[in-house]
């Protein structure tokens, strides 16, 4: 029902827009009622195929990325021991035989220690060197992880041979998958940069409506005022802020 909306008030702006251009290069009645009408009726076809795909494709996408971000705030304030049990079933279903130490899983069988690094900010290349000595002689490191800083990827890539990273997205992949991923009843909210929060209300989808009213108001006045072109220009310059606004705004609760 949103997609019928939004492509309906794509038309009348468009109707609003092209009755003006037609009505300033002197296009005669009722030809430019007829020719506005027909292209708003193209412009309303066309924005309705093109965000019908998308919108089902962005509301997949939106899920999925909510989904991953409420799994990775989960698994940063979980408790380290209710996590290594809880990872240890993970390793279970994906056909490992994980053993529980006291802050690592071991697998036997592959000679891996497994480590479990959830922070907030990016993890460092000092934590990446601590669970890479605490791996005893012969076995290989692995480590789950949120984001790392650029500092431990190079060492990370440097040290391949001995660690094997795995992040947090392909953890939620297989765990989607598998129907396993935990409920999650929060999420935690970084500080916004304050020039992001400003754009982010620039193009606030609210606003559209103010800009359409504006917008049209200019563009009916054009065709009635002796000098119409600075009403046209204003006019659709407003119109095509609000349609911005429309179909690529943020929501806000």
């Amino acid at each position: 029902m949103k997609v019928y909306i939004d492509s309906f008030i794509c038309s009348v702006v468009s109707f609003m827009i092209f009755l003006a251009t037609f009505n300033y290069f002197k296009v005669k009645y009722p030809y430019h009622i007829v020719y506005s009408f027909m292209l708003a009726s193209i412009a309303f076809i066309l924005f309705f195929i093109f965000k019908n795909k998308s919108h089902k494709k962005l509301s997949l996408t939106q899920k999925e990325n909510k989904e991953l971000k409420n799994f990775t705030d989960y698994l940063i304030v979980k408790n380290h021991q209710e996590l290594l049990t809880e990872f240890s079933f993970y390793l279970q279903k994906a056909g490992y035989m994980p053993k529980k130490r006291k802050n690592a899983l071991l697998l036997e069988q592959q000679k891996t220690i497994v480590y479990l690094l959830f922070n907030i900010d990016s993890i460092t290349k000092n934590e990446i060197i601590s669970v890479l000595k605490q791996t005893p002689t012969g076995y290989k490191t692995a480590i789950i992880s949120t984001a790392l800083q650029e500092e431990s990827k190079t060492l990370c890539k440097i040290l391949q041979d001995k660690i094997t990273l795995v992040s947090v997205d392909s953890v939620y992949k297989f765990l989607k998958e598998n129907q396993m991923l935990p409920t999650v009843s929060f999420t935690l909210t970084p500080k916004k940069v304050k020039l992001k929060i400003l754009l982010k209300e620039c193009f606030n989808k609210k606003r559209c409506t103010h800009f359409f009213y504006v917008g049209t108001i200019m563009l009916v006045f054009s065709l009635f005022v002796f000098y119409p072109k600075y009403y046209l220009i204003m006019g659709t310059l407003f119109c095509t802020y609000g349609l911005i606004c429309l179909f690529y705004g943020k929501k806000t609760t």
